[in-house]
This record gives C-alpha cells, structure tokens and sequence, in this order.
C-alpha cells in the first residue's frame, strides 16, 4: 500500500488519532494492534482490542505478544480489555452509529473515572462482515466519528 500524506507510523497514534489500518500481511495484522496497545499502556491509557471475532480473546492476546511484549498484569487488573462489537453494543442486538458512538463514549468516560489517562481502542473491521452490516452505513458512520476524539481522550 503506498503512503500519502495522511498515513503515519502507529508508534506516533496519541489520544485524540483515529486511523485506518490495511495490513500486507498477517504478522503486521498482529504487529499493528501490538505496538498501539503497548504505547498505550505505557502512557496510562486503558486499552480495549476488539479484534476478528474469528480468532478468540487468547489467542489474539498470544500473536499480539509476540510483537509487544506481555502484558499480563495489565489484563490481570482490567487495563488490557479483548472484547468485542457485539459486547460494545449490548444488549442491542443490530448495530446502530449511534449505540456505538455513546457506549465508546462511556468507555472512556469509566475509562477516566478508573484512573487512566483515556481509552484506546483498536476496532478489526471483520465485525463488519460478522455482523452483516451494510458496509455503507459503517463508512458513514466513520465520516461522522469525529466528535469522539475532539477531547482527545
């Protein structure tokens, strides 16, 4: 994938960033969600990985540490969260913007209140095709996700 003006390195993502990811290959689709949970938590930002819903929270936890690091004490006490879209929008059942847009925006106001700095969540796009969810209404939703970093919590 060729690099514009728009594309920077993941290690320089800070509260406040929202980005998209497309990965060349699997290590970088490991890599990726690896260091931005790593920086993260080294800033004392509550970190929640929504990853493929194909591959279980343990695993996904074991292919990022290969890259990161460990983080078990992390995980251990609640900063490190693998979770999902359907636990975000629960109890609704169908995905709606702005279900999803108000539970992040409770996330990170119970992240703050816990103590951490903000929240940081790193999205898989595979809920999109899990779910099936009209790709179009998640592009919108992503033109209008704005507010959600204009405190850059």
């Amino acid at each position: 994938m060729q690099a514009d003006a728009h594309t920077f390195a993941v290690e320089q993502m800070r509260l406040g960033d929202h980005a998209f990811a497309h990965y060349g290959d699997d290590n970088a689709r490991w890599q990726v969600p690896a260091v931005f949970t790593q920086r993260g938590l080294g800033r004392g930002e509550k970190v929640i990985i929504m990853g493929d819903p194909a591959v279980p929270p343990d695993e996904a936890y074991q292919r990022m540490a290969a890259f990161g690091g460990r983080a078990d004490q992390a995980r251990d006490r609640g900063q490190l969260v693998f979770s999902s879209m359907r636990a975000l929008i629960h109890p609704d059942r169908t995905f709606t913007a702005r279900r999803q847009l108000s539970r992040l925006r409770e996330e990170t106001a119970q992240a703050c209140g816990e103590g951490y700095t903000g929240l940081r969540t790193f999205i898989d796009m595979a809920w999109v095709r899990d779910m099936g969810i009209d790709t179009g209404a998640v592009m919108r939703r992503e033109k209008t996700a704005g507010g959600l970093f204009t405190a850059r919590r």
